[in-house]
């Protein structure tokens, strides 16, 4: 049986804030903490359309979060016109040929229709179309000549489309020289390459991967290269690509999966939740992470995908942009500027106390989403879970400061605000599991006339959410925000 640990603090009005010496304002020489998230591929419609609203969601949060989409040439051609593609050179030991595709094609006309329409949605929001090549071939052998081939042949698959498959439809929103990016199918680069990216005036690579490094210009291509990240795997001794492929790879063919899907959904969600905050209180390299149009595995990476999207996107000093806007903007910072950022030579963000809301704002994530029937007893409660994990019972152990509470004692806590003399206070509940936080959050709770307590109906942090207190203020006023919380949150 899992065990899972909740404690429980009751915190007076100014336990939960900070003097003015503990406070860690943004810094004019620290960078922000971008966030590069993307997609490979591009055939699926009904991803387009789920990946597009929920960025539409995140925008009406307050929360902004743009995509760079990495499309592949032959979902822009039907299969009876697959003979304009031309493929050049090797992939492995197979020699390409006309018409060779190792991803397929296009479904129908139709198809390619919707997916220019979505193409053109995105970029309208602000994301990004980039360059995924043509057959998905892997190019690790090569050289210069059939890179350019590849490259030629992208461009008139994608943007002849119409002409190529003797239809009609909307306009691409973009040309030639918008396509800036580009990431390798399977990763597979090779010097020729660098001198295909120069040529056809690419302002970035995003297909290496290193271990929270900043990017580096090109000697000979004159392009960024943004690394995808290097990512330790919570809960092993393992690391991976910060791709979704990658965590399916090693799941089916390396560790098996014999737990519950949520199970690995978490450990991608945590794993990159840890990637984030290596780098969010150390260099600050830029997280890079990419995913596929594609569900495996029930959609487990596209959960985890999202949940860490809403987990840091918006956050204090966080940007979740395109690698092309990242780029641009790496360019115009004085050299001497980037040179003190790949060192890690500015202020370091202070990772704050648990007891901090806003540490808590950043964080303080839920990773169990449970509905939960209590049944007390002596020793502590017992919970049956109706959720993600609803085969499994978990017993739960309440704590009080170091001290544990009986079930029966639990249910006293307006005894202990009497002796504390509290009309109001903060409650603070952590949930661990397995050592690891999964969720945590501030809540006002106050003693009743009737002898009982009341608990606001929302959190310190679901309260202040709309203003977007966290997330934004320069200096935060943790005090005032604590003031405003307690009178405030049991009005209606």
């Amino acid at each position: 049986m899992t065990r899972m640990v909740i404690a429980l603090f009751l915190l007076s009005l100014i336990s939960c804030s900070t003097s003015d010496s503990d406070r860690s304002p943004a810094s004019s020489d620290r960078p922000p903490q971008f966030v590069l998230l993307s997609f490979d591929g591009s055939k699926s419609l009904s991803m387009w359309d789920e990946i597009l609203d929920f960025a539409d969601e995140m925008e009406d949060e307050g929360r902004p979060v743009k995509y760079s989409f990495f499309v592949s040439g032959v979902y822009f051609v039907t299969p009876d016109k697959g003979n304009l593609y031309s493929p050049q050179g090797f992939s492995g030991r197979r020699k390409l040929s006309q018409g060779m595709s190792d991803i397929g094609w296009a479904d129908t006309k139709n198809g390619i229709n919707e997916r220019v329409k979505f193409m053109n949605r995105a970029v309208k929001s602000g994301h990004e179309i980039g360059s995924h090549a043509v057959g998905h071939f892997n190019g690790s052998t090569w050289d210069q000549a059939t890179w350019t081939n590849e490259f030629s042949e992208f461009n008139d698959l994608l943007f002849n489309w119409k002409r190529n498959n003797n239809t009609r439809g909307e306009d691409l929103v973009i040309n030639e020289s918008d396509i800036v990016g580009f990431r390798a199918p399977l990763l597979g680069v090779s010097s020729g390459l660098w001198s295909t990216l120069k040529r056809f005036n690419y302002l970035y690579d995003t297909s290496e991967s290193k271990s929270r490094r900043w990017p580096v210009l090109g000697k000979f291509s004159g392009a960024w290269n943004i690394f995808l990240g290097w990512i330790p795997i919570v809960g092993t001794s393992s690391n991976t690509i910060a791709m979704d492929y990658n965590f399916k790879y090693r799941y089916d063919n390396i560790t098996g999966m014999n737990k519950p899907l949520s199970y690995y959904e978490n450990q991608v969600y945590e794993s990159y939740m840890k990637y984030f905050y290596d780098s969010y209180y150390g260099n600050r390299a830029p997280v890079v992470i990419g995913h596929h149009f594609s569900k495996w595995h029930r959609g487990i990476y596209w959960n985890a995908y999202k949940r860490f999207a809403k987990a840091v996107c918006g956050q204090r000093e966080v940007e979740c942009i395109t690698h092309e806007d990242f780029s641009r903007r790496m360019s115009k910072v004085p050299s001497s500027t980037y040179a003190k950022y790949k060192r890690g030579d500015f202020p370091r963000y202070r990772q704050r106390k648990s007891t901090d809301p806003e540490y808590l704002k950043i964080a303080s994530r839920k990773i169990y989403d449970l509905k939960a029937k209590l049944s007390q007893h002596e020793n502590g409660l017992t919970v049956n879970l109706d959720g993600e994990d609803k085969a499994l019972d978990y017993d739960l152990k309440f704590m009080l400061g170091k001290k544990p509470l009986s079930g029966k004692e639990l249910h006293e806590v307006a005894d202990i605000l009497k002796q504390g003399g509290y009309e109001k206070a903060l409650l603070r509940t952590v949930i661990d599991h397995r050592g690891n936080t999964v969720n945590a959050e501030v809540r006002a709770i106050r003693l009743e006339d009737d002898g009982t307590v009341g608990i606001a109906a929302k959190s310190f942090e679901e309260y202040h959410e709309k203003n977007n207190h966290l997330a934004h203020d320069p200096e935060i006023d943790l005090d005032q925000m604590n003031k405003d919380y307690l009178e405030n949150s049991f009005k209606n």
